[in-house]
Formats: C-alpha cells, structure tokens, sequence
C-alpha cells in the first residue's frame, strides 16, 4: 500500500496490488463502509475479522461474507487483541465517529497492525496544517468521504464531455 496516496478511497483496497502481502485484515464498524469493504475484500479471498458493538449488524454480516466477527468496542485494546491485532497486516476503522476511528488507528497501530487507516469526516482532523492529526496520530491513510466526493464532482465537472 505505499503507492496510495495520503487521501484513499475505500473501494480502491479491492485493487489486490494495493493489497500485496497482506493476508490479515481487520474492519472495525459493521455499518455500510464496514460492510462493503468487508464483502469487497472477503470476495478476494482475505481473511476479514470485523469488530462492532452491535451484536445484530456483526450477525448480518456472517450471512453475507466468511468473516469473523467480534462483538465490543474498537477502542478497547482487549477486544483489538481477540479480532488478531498482533498478526494484523491492514486496520481499517471506519465506524461513524472520528475520535472512534483515531484511537482505534492509534491503538491498532501501536498493537502490532502493520498498516492503519481510518475513515474522517472532520475537515480538521485531515488538514495538513499544524494539526497534522495524521501524523501526529502514526495513521498510514485518512480517508474523507466528503473530501473525495467533492474531488470527484470537480473533476468531472472540468471533463466538458460529462456535462
């Protein structure tokens, strides 16, 4: 994954060159970023464990993908610990909540997961001012949703032939 950029896509993981060497996965948010990552990757023949505190969403998912799925908070270190960490190539926090998905990163990081990457919304957690959080944080990839949409309505709307 050294070749993506510092703002990635989601779906663009389902690339397996991105994915290169990377066996052991973990998604934590069982919600729709979760979800379709988790199928995207699962169909590609990773080993995808999903952590979430919602017992209902984690079962909704084992009827969709061969996954393992553990019920708790991403942010506790315990519950990190039972879904692999320590063997982790990929972290992916992407529950709704970007405090949720930064210490998840910070603590996934710092657990053993070779590469982290967390799901942002705040503008100002992904700026490249002062208060680098990425940095500051050691998380490989942000991604911002709202930010790659907007990027990708500029660049078709600079495409004349799109409109």
């Amino acid at each position: 994954m050294t070749g993506l950029p510092t703002d990635i896509c989601l779906e663009s993981l389902g690339n397996d060159e991105e994915l290169v060497g990377m066996k052991e996965i973990i998604i934590c948010g069982a919600g729709e970023v979760g979800s379709y990552t988790a199928e995207l990757l699962g169909r590609k023949g990773y080993s995808i464990s999903v952590i979430d505190v919602a017992e209902s969403r984690l079962r909704v998912m084992e009827e969709l993908v061969d996954l393992r799925s553990v019920l708790g908070s991403s942010c506790d270190a315990k519950v990190l610990a039972e879904a692999g960490i320590g063997k982790c190539d990929l972290l992916i926090a992407a529950t709704n909540q970007d405090e949720v998905n930064l210490l998840t990163a910070v603590l996934g990081k710092e657990l053993g997961a070779s590469k982290v990457v967390a799901r942002i919304h705040r503008p100002a957690y992904v700026g490249k001012d002062k208060s680098n959080y990425q940095k500051i944080c050691g998380v490989d990839y942000f991604v911002c949703p709202e930010q790659l949409t907007a990027m990708s309505i500029a660049e078709k709307l600079e495409n004349p032939g799109v409109v």
